[in-house]
């Protein structure tokens, strides 16, 4: 009936690039051949795309991202990076439907700074789920 995994979102692109329109952007892909559905599944509860702007993203940092190259300090404790810190996205899916999802990570307009994604965890459910993206 349907689908969740998690996941966690890392940028270097904060706080450099808040409110700036062009960052590094994830996407969790899901295209249903026999509907000609294919939309994004991943985003924040006003519908923003998984990126340094959207409402998951912890300004300040809060996850501990010490070893990943995010957790860089940019002098007199100021961070160069940040996280969403783990979300689960979840989707529905008819019972034997054909369908394929693809993740993606990608610059929106600049190749400044990186961004990760570490995806974990991917479940399929035998009961009803409630599609969306929540913080865990």
């Amino acid at each position: 009936n349907g689908f969740s995994f998690d996941f966690i979102y890392m940028s270097a692109e904060y706080p450099e690039y808040l409110n700036a329109g062009f960052n590094d952007t994830f996407y969790a892909i899901v295209e249903r051949p026999a509907s000609g559905f294919r939309r994004n599944i991943s985003y924040d509860d006003y519908g923003h795309e998984i990126e340094v702007d959207s409402a998951f993203f912890e300004n300040p940092p809060v996850t501990n991202l010490a070893g990943t190259g995010y957790d860089i300090d940019c002098g007199e404790g100021d961070p160069c990076g940040s996280s969403t810190g783990w979300l689960r996205t979840s989707f529905s899916i008819d019972p034997g439907e054909s369908f394929s999802i693809t993740f993606s990570i990608h610059d929106e307009g600049d190749g400044v700074y990186d961004s990760a994604v570490i995806i974990d965890n991917f479940t399929w459910s035998p009961n009803p789920v409630e599609p969306g993206t929540i913080l865990i």
